[in-house]
């Protein structure tokens, strides 16, 4: 959709150091001004949920650029060319033979579009057919102009354009939020919030990953902790339990610290309800690192504590629909992930993202780069791998839809016709996923069909101009499903929503990102 004017920003946005809106900083929406709390929202947004969310998010990053024509956004059964080029590759494949556990009917439709177009869900995704998890899905249509992965990336994993020097992850934005209100309460947390698991063996740095950790203009304690998924994280492990180091250094920092922290202190702020102190974001990256050093014990535990997965080896699972035994990186990141993410108490992680490089390497590089080589089969089977893993965590309890949101994203799509043996970058239009947390079952927004009348034929496969989103949208959708205002400094201004107008306010926003891309 086409940016529009800055709309009038909220009043009374001015940070205070008074007691009371320290005390203030844990409710929803407080009487006067606005919270302490970094990304707490303020009382003049009006009410975007009636009660405060605590809702955790597990993102998974499809790595390359996943095709909607076989997977989230397919025609329906029976039709001509339904999976746009890929017909027979698709029908040939034996999905039925896959996991006999399997066994939901297909839904039919899945939803209808923002035109009223009927869209069903490829083979790829039957692992997700069970009623409970469609019920909690919607998938969104976005598009873009940048066709180098390098650039699309960073894009779609912050909402900002490289350069941007807001350029940030969500972990970033979900650590910031809750650093930020125990700073305000008391000392800061012994762990983070945020967590990115990368592959250990698969190297991506020209391509811009690394943008899933970046923290923009959050400060320095904002940035999640990455682990590297592989054979050497137990030697990660191990480290964590800091073995040789001298409790009597531990003692001295400590000393630091607190000296530190009076020399921030004055008469009238000493004598508050409670002791408050001179803000320092500085400081509080520092006390809030060292904090996470004094805390490597506290990780280590949670890491190495009976059914965490971190300790295992990685598995070695059995492609499906194609043959052969391969090691399952991303269904070990994604079981961590959700080992996290179902940890509870006040310090417990809200946030993991899981770099899905693929079981089987595609042509171009990544999971789902597929200019050429098998398109049909690499694709479909590495989707159907974290389909798979996503419905084992549910049945068993592990993944709660209920508190997590899982979130699939993906630099773009691939063209809607054949390049060859496989398919070219697309932004012009593609899908991300949404799986629990407030959404609905539905799509948001809509795919254009040459097929559909009064369509032209070279606006086949684009997204519908009226009916589609940014990531940018996308990104704030996600953070105010957390109850985090998306508008603070660090993170979105008012024009990058793609709706809003002249005289929007920030509740009009986060209730439009509320109802037009989670469908809540």
């Amino acid at each position: 959709m086409a940016r529009r004017a800055r709309s009038v920003i909220d009043p009374g946005r001015r940070r205070t150091l008074a007691a009371a809106a320290i005390g203030a900083a844990g409710l929803w929406l407080p009487s006067v001004g606005r919270a302490s709390v970094w990304g707490s929202i303020p009382a003049t947004a009006g009410t975007v949920w009636p009660t405060p969310p605590d809702l955790r998010i597990l993102e998974i990053h499809l790595y390359g650029g996943l095709s909607p024509w076989e997977t989230f956004y397919v025609r329906a059964p029976g039709a001509a060319n339904r999976f746009r080029g890929f017909d027979a590759e698709v029908a040939a494949l034996p999905f039925a033979g896959c996991d006999a556990a399997f066994t939901d009917p297909a839904p039919s439709p899945f939803a209808n579009d923002a035109n009223g177009r009927p869209v069903h869900l490829g083979p790829a995704t039957r692992p997700l057919w069970k009623p409970a998890i469609l019920n909690k899905m919607r998938v969104v249509v976005l598009a873009h102009e940048f066709q180098p992965h390098e650039a699309a990336i960073p894009l779609t994993m912050t909402g900002q354009r490289l350069g941007n020097p807001k350029l940030a992850g969500l972990g970033a934005a979900i650590q910031h939020h809750f650093v930020s209100r125990d700073i305000e309460a008391g000392p800061p947390p012994p762990r983070p919030y945020s967590y990115v698991l990368w592959p250990e063996t698969f190297s991506f740095p020209t391509d811009n990953l690394q943008a899933s950790a970046a923290i923009g203009m959050h400060p320095a304690y904002a940035r999640p902790l990455v682990l590297k998924v592989g054979a050497g994280l137990p030697g990660f492990l191990g480290s964590l339990t800091r073995s040789g180091i001298r409790s009597e250094r531990d003692a001295l920092l400590r000393q630091y610290v607190d000296q530190y922290s009076a020399s921030l202190r004055h008469g009238s702020m000493l004598s508050s309800t409670p002791a408050g102190r001179t803000r320092s974001k500085g400081f509080a990256a520092f006390e809030s690192s060292s904090a996470m050093v004094f805390g490597a014990a506290s990780l280590h535990g949670l890491l190495t504590a009976p059914g965490s997965p971190a300790p295992l080896a990685l598995p070695s699972d059995a492609a499906c629909p194609s043959a052969g035994t391969f090691e399952n990186m991303p269904g070990h990141g994604i079981r961590l992930a959700a080992y996290l993410l179902a940890q509870t108490g006040a310090n417990a992680p809200r946030y993991a993202c899981v770099i899905d490089k693929g079981m089987q390497t595609a042509s171009g590089g990544g999971a789902y780069d597929t200019h050429g080589g098998p398109h049909a089969s690499v694709t479909t089977g590495n989707l159907f791998n974290i389909c798979k893993t996503l419905r084992e965590l549910v049945d068993a309890g592990t993944l709660d839809l209920s508190k997590t949101m899982v979130v699939l994203t993906t630099e773009f799509g691939r063209t809607p016709t054949r390049a060859g043996s496989g398919r070219d970058h697309w932004p012009e239009g593609f899908c991300q996923v949404l799986i629990g947390g407030p959404v609905t079952r539905g799509v948001s927004g809509a795919l254009l069909d040459s097929n559909a009348s009064g369509v032209a034929a070279g606006d086949d496969g684009r997204a519908d101009p009226a009916h589609h989103f940014k990531p940018a949208d996308l990104r704030a959708a996600i953070l105010t499903a957390c109850g985090i205002m998306p508008f603070e400094n660090d993170a979105y201004a008012v024009p990058d929503i793609s709706f809003s107008t002249a005289g929007s306010s920030h509740g009009d926003l986060m209730r439009g990102l509320k109802t037009q891309v989670l469908g809540a």
